[in-house]
């Protein structure tokens, strides 16, 4: 977004503590200058509970530390997810801020859309008129959903579901419906743990991070979702085992489920609210049960991955149908589809990324002697020791096959299909064809840019696994140039 209208992008991002917005201004060519606080017009840092944010700041550092309301003051601002909307259609820019609460709040441009300055007040936004409120973490996104000519509010969720609230005012005097689900809730918390045997792939995490656009450029709204999930892949358990861990995942889920009502409670009346002693109880036996069920676990780790919902439209039957409940409209509902396109951990925006803990991608392009302007591009991929990709797989395997993409200039396109090898049986399924230590393949390319040295991006698409588990999906790049002899 030009955040200040000179031509030049720039973008905003929220933070967690204590909660303001940073400008990182756009200096053209893909650069950006360092981050840069926004302020209100007092020249208090933007947040969206400025009057608690504004009482913390002034107490003196004794007040901080004596005063017992000192630290809910300071976390009452904590979590942004902003977004910019021209909110009363005057031609400038204002800030809609979400919180970890799952509200919204409005800071209003007085200023202008070239010299943003803001109100001092942060005001709720509303929805049926009352309080707009998600479960937890709300992240909004401005965007026509439904294509009717006037802005509505998309939001993500800390449960990872996203929705949206149709504006049904104008475009200078926006008012809003009721939520309605787009993406379901992947928890009731902001907290999503997925155990994954060998094989299995994840789906879509907590903590929803949202933009809309037109994915597949078929004149329709989609969703490009981000999330967050702690994973761990199982080791081989015997029935007694698996009981065991049940038995464990039920107290801890127990747990989440207080910790999650005392948050509520701190969110409702944060002002009153104590619960300390009773929080630290719970964290404590919730470590102890954390760490008796590592054992179960052949590896565990954090991950966020971004997830592509196709837009699809559906009658009012159809959207119940598939996500229950519905608070849809009599009129046809826009909804994201089930199906998604997961993306990649490791993939950087197609920057280069050739290399991870299991694999090491080399890819060079050498001249064809005697054959002017044709190069074989050979893309070499390095397997470490107890670790496999695959070659061929069933039809109903779940695991995914690797594939090599070009992404090729103008003026260079590819002589022939890749050659691939083969592969040989694996040794846990024979009807799967494996890749270990070293596989090559190669693809000759024909350039007609007169001589002139070129690049162009190898992309590996893979899943690596190991005798136990897999890994999620994921991809390498690597830039190879074109060096005329």
């Amino acid at each position: 977004m030009d955040y200040d209208n000179d031509g030049i992008q720039d973008f905003i991002s929220g933070s967690y503590d204590p909660g303001d917005i940073y400008l990182f201004r756009g200096l053209g060519g893909g650069k950006y200058a360092a981050a840069a606080q926004i302020s209100d017009e007092t020249g208090a840092a933007l947040v969206h509970h400025p009057e608690e944010f504004r009482e913390y700041t002034g107490l003196s550092t004794a007040e901080q530390t004596d005063r017992s309301d000192a630290i809910n003051l300071r976390v009452a601002s904590f979590g942004s997810w902003p977004a910019t909307v021209d909110w009363e259609n005057d031609g400038d820019l204002d800030i809609l801020i979400g919180s970890f609460s799952g509200q919204l709040f409005l800071r209003r441009n007085t200023g202008s859309r070239e010299h943003p300055e803001y109100d001092a007040d942060a005001v709720p936004v509303l929805a049926a008129g009352e309080p707009l409120r998600v479960n937890m973490h709300a992240a909004p996104a401005v965007a026509d959903w439904d294509t009717d000519g006037t802005w509505d509010l998309v939001v993500g969720s800390g449960d990872g579901a996203v929705g949206w609230f149709r504006n049904t005012g104008s475009k200078s005097e926006p008012q809003f419906g009721l939520y309605q689900p787009l993406v379901r809730p992947a928890s009731d918390t902001k907290f999503f743990e997925q155990i994954l045997n060998h094989g299995e792939q994840p789906t879509h995490g907590a903590r929803a991070q949202i933009c809309v656009t037109d994915y597949n450029l078929d004149g329709r709204p989609d969703l490009i979702v981000g999330d967050y999930s702690d994973i761990s892949w199982l080791r081989d358990l015997t029935d007694s085992e698996r009981d065991e861990l049940a038995d464990l995942r039920a107290k801890r889920d127990d747990l989440i489920r207080q910790s999650q009502a005392l948050l509520k409670q701190f969110q409702d009346d944060w002002k009153n609210a104590d619960f300390a002693a009773e929080r630290e109880q719970i964290s404590t036996v919730f470590a102890r049960l954390d760490e008796r069920q590592k054992p179960y676990f052949k590896e565990s780790r954090s991950a966020s991955f971004v997830w592509v919902f196709l837009r699809q439209d559906a009658d009012t039957t159809d959207v119940a149908a598939q996500n229950e409940p519905a608070n849809a409209s009599s009129r046809t509902v826009p909804v994201a589809a089930t199906e998604t396109q997961d993306a990649h951990p490791s993939d950087t925006g197609g920057q280069d990324s050739s290399g991870t803990e299991q694999l090491t991608l080399l890819a060079v392009a050498e001249p064809v002697d005697g054959i002017p302007d044709e190069y074989d591009v050979s893309v070499s991929i390095f397997i470490q020791s107890g670790w496999h990709l695959y070659s061929s797989v069933p039809p109903n395997s779940p695991h995914r096959v690797t594939t090599i993409e070009f992404t090729l200039p103008e003026g260079v396109t590819t002589v022939g299909p890749t050659d691939r090898p083969a592969g040989f049986p694996s040794p846990q399924n024979a009807s799967e064809s494996i890749y270990t230590d070293l596989v090559t393949f190669t693809q000759r390319v024909r350039s007609e840019n007169s001589g002139q040295a070129v690049s162009m991006k190898v992309v590996v698409n893979y899943e690596v696994c190991n005798a136990d588990y897999c890994l999620p999906v994921d991809r390498l790049i690597q830039t190879v140039e074109l060096n005329p002899p």
